[in-house]
């Protein structure tokens, strides 16, 4: 099974379990969502599209401001969407899809937004420019160098191959960003932590995300060396890269 298909469908088998398990994707949804709100206040988009949607963190709060808009969610996931179609099967105004987001063709919307997915793109820097030729606002955060640093050092320290996909740093998603010369822009960045009891624990985290495929794909042949020889709790670490970009790149 290739890589992409190894992440849609540890996200399908572990979609029910997803919502009790992302507190800090919950967050960060509201927070982007904030940021838009705050710094474009006078921005009332007719079309939203929810890119990675997920179980719809980020359109249950942009619906608290932009009602009457019309939504397009979209997650490669079945099995995660499901759950979204129903949360919002009151709304007529939303239209669902599950396809891949480098390869979907959105046609020009007002606002595109994503939280906490374009990291699993197999181009982090095409999917930006691509998403923000299609919008007139485009909002997103991904994961930057440094997110599960404690969780890599534990597969460093037993020289095995560690499992964490590589991200980039915030130098350069800002510069890259910056090279598209949007209109307007925003940067932020936010670090969260969360201790686990054990390896183990956070291994199960992971899992109940779906967010459990490692780098090379496939399943880690290697945790069981970890679980061996760490017993202690493990501090783990996020940091999340927010951006906002208005207007055309060249």
């Amino acid at each position: 099974m290739n890589n992409k298909l190894s992440i849609q469908k540890n996200f399908n088998d572990n979609a029910k379990t997803y919502d009790s398990v992302a507190s800090i994707q919950k967050e960060c949804a509201e927070l982007l969502v904030d940021l838009l709100i705050k710094n474009f206040p006078d921005f009332i988009p007719s079309t939203i599209a929810d890119l990675g949607t997920g179980t719809g963190y980020v359109t249950e709060y942009l619906l608290k401001f932009y009602p009457n808009s019309r939504y397009f969610l979209n997650d490669f996931a079945p099995a995660m969407l499901d759950i979204t179609r129903d949360k919002f099967k009151n709304y007529s105004n939303i239209n669902y899809n599950s396809n891949d987001i480098e390869t979907l063709n959105l046609g020009y919307q007002d606002l595109i937004i994503s939280n906490f997915a374009l990291q699993w793109t197999s181009n982090l820097e095409l999917i930006i420019r691509n998403l923000k030729l299609q919008s007139r606002i485009l909002v997103f955060s991904t994961l930057l160098n440094g997110t599960f640093k404690e969780w890599s050092d534990l597969y460093q320290n037993l020289d095995l191959p560690i499992p964490i996909l590589g991200y980039p740093t915030q130098k350069e998603l800002e510069d890259y960003s910056l090279s598209l010369e949007p209109k307007n822009y925003l940067f932020r960045c936010k670090d969260f932590s969360m201790t686990f009891n054990s390896p183990l624990a956070f291994a199960s985290y992971l899992k109940m995300l779906g967010a459990n495929t490692n780098a090379t794909g496939g399943e880690n042949h290697y945790l069981r060396e970890i679980i061996k020889n760490h017993h202690l709790p493990i501090k783990t670490s996020y940091k999340i890269f927010f951006a906002i970009l208005e207007g055309r790149c060249k």
